[in-house]
Order: C-alpha cells, then structure tokens, then sequence
C-alpha cells in the first residue's frame, strides 16, 4: 500500500488515506501492478468501418484498405471469410487485394467478412472489436434465345425468357436490321 496524506488525492476513492491496489488505475486484477494489458489510458481499438461491395461474376473487386481511429502505435488486421467460393480465401492478414470474383450459380453470392484490429503500443497490444463487412457476387447473366425455328411471313416469335430482376438485355440480328432491349422480344421476320 502507498500512504498518502490528504485523502482529496485523485486515486483515494474510500477516502482512508491510503491508495490500495485496488484503486490504481488500470489494475484490473488487484494485484497491486500494471500489466500489459492493464495499462491505464490503453485506448479501445476503434477499426474505421468497411463499405459492402456488390460485384459481378468475372469481375474484379476494390481493394480493402483496413485502418482505426487510434493513434501512437501499430495496427495489424486479422479476417476470415464465410464464402471461399467467391474467388477470396478462407482468412489472412492485413488488407485484402483486389481479387477476380467467382460466382457459376444463378443467383447471387455473399461472403461475410469479419475484421479484427489489433492495436500495439510498445509490448502491449489490445484486440479491438471485431467487426464485419460483405461481398455480394452476382452471376452472370444468362441469355436465352431460345431453339433454333422456321416462321412464316406475317407471325412473329419471341426470343429469351422472362426477364430476371437487375439485369439488361441487348439484341440484335444478323443480317442487321432488329434491336430490341428487352428481356424477351417478339420478331417479325
């Protein structure tokens, strides 16, 4: 125990005069010591938040530059992924470069990541709170135009299928002379 003399001291909080190890601060076990990761002032590590990424089959996502509110230290980054089959493994370290997105099924894909910062001063490092951000992979399209069919003068026939939410159409004719930007058009030869 320290003996202080006046009990107004910052640190008496019973007010016996006297600072217990109870009452020093940053002693989280009452040991009478400051441990690494008891230092007194040792800041929660704030990780910046990470924007959701929505990209399509084939094509190559932005890269994730981690960083944190703190200050004073260094920070190194920990993640794992819930959905490898988007191109991305399983965890690393870091920040995650640009990858080519996979997505073969037909309807979209999302990987969960999830970040953990770890913050160190000197000898002492503090895990912050782990937090989370998704890649949306979406398949590629699929265009339909049907079988192969002969139609006589005057009808018409419909190309494709119905139209499938969030995706554009384009269709044209070889020889030239038909465009069309819907999903499912109807031709007249």
């Amino acid at each position: 125990m320290v003996k202080i003399i006046a009990p107004e001291i910052a640190g008496d909080i019973n007010g016996n005069g006297m600072i217990t190890s109870s009452e020093i601060a940053g002693d989280t076990n009452g040991d009478g010591k400051i441990d690494g990761i008891e230092i007194a002032g040792d800041p929660t590590v704030q990780l910046k938040i990470v924007s959701n990424q929505i990209i399509c089959n084939g094509s190559t996502s932005t890269p994730v530059i981690f960083s944190v509110e703190n200050t004073g230290g260094t920070t190194t980054y920990a993640w794992t992924n819930s959905n490898s089959g988007i191109g991305l493994a399983v965890s690393g370290t870091g920040n995650i470069a640009a990858f080519s997105a996979i997505n073969t099924g037909a309807l979209p894909a999302v990987a969960t990541i999830q970040v953990i910062p770890i913050f160190t001063i000197g000898l002492v490092s503090r895990i912050g709170q782990a937090k989370s951000f998704t890649f949306k992979v979406n398949p590629s399209p699929a265009a339909v135009a049907g079988a192969n069919r002969s139609i006589c003068s005057g009808t018409s026939s419909i190309l494709g299928t119905a139209a499938v939410a969030g995706n554009a159409y384009s269709w044209s004719s070889v020889p030239t002379g038909f465009t069309s930007t819907a999903a499912n058009p109807a031709v007249n030869p």
